[in-house]
């Protein structure tokens, strides 16, 4: 035995450091197809970031959210603007994203016949009710060399939801108003 043991050494070594490692690998794929992982968003708050998990809420999330949702809707040019409406989209009701639908089929026609550029900047958001928010924006469109600068007052309604890897976020928007 001690004559095998000098002469196999190094091959019973490596096989069973071969043998370890495949059990491992075996056990950690397993845990990991039983492990429900959780949508976790990281946001910014103030100066630092911030983990929210599943169930916390973080006191600048509905702002974060509202602004996020409006660069999406108002801010692009004519390649950008299918991208930005498709993934407003999954911030939004299904019932409101059928309805809106046909407008921003009609808005992306108008943009790429006369290349248009869009930007907006949020001035200030005001909370009316619960999850019933008033948002002042300064809107900035440049279109055929022309930029026209205006300010408008958009009225957005929210219902919290269950997040996702479409929507991170624990709202989505059920209502939209702009004046």
């Amino acid at each position: 035995m001690k004559l095998f043991w000098l002469i196999y050494k190094n091959e019973v070594v490596c096989i069973c450091l071969t043998i370890s490692l495949f059990l491992w690998g075996l056990l950690s794929t397993i845990l990991a197809f039983q492990n429900k992982s959780q949508v976790i968003l990281i946001g910014k708050i103030g100066e630092s970031y911030q983990l929210i998990e599943s169930e916390e809420k973080a006191p600048l999330e509905t702002e974060n959210f509202i602004r996020h949702f409006i660069s999406l809707t108002l801010n692009f040019d004519e390649k950008s603007y299918k991208r930005h409406i498709s993934l407003a989209g999954d911030l939004m009701l299904e019932d409101l994203w059928e309805k809106k639908k046909p407008e921003f089929k009609e808005m992306a026609g108008f943009i790429k016949t006369n290349k248009v550029i869009q930007s907006s900047e949020v001035l200030g958001i005001k909370k009316i009710k619960t999850n019933h928010y008033e948002v002042k924006i300064r809107n900035y469109l440049f279109k055929k060399g022309i930029l026209m600068e205006t300010n408008k007052l958009i009225l957005l309604s929210l219902v919290e939801n269950k997040r996702s890897y479409e929507n991170p976020w624990r709202y989505s928007v059920s209502s939209v108003e702009v004046k």
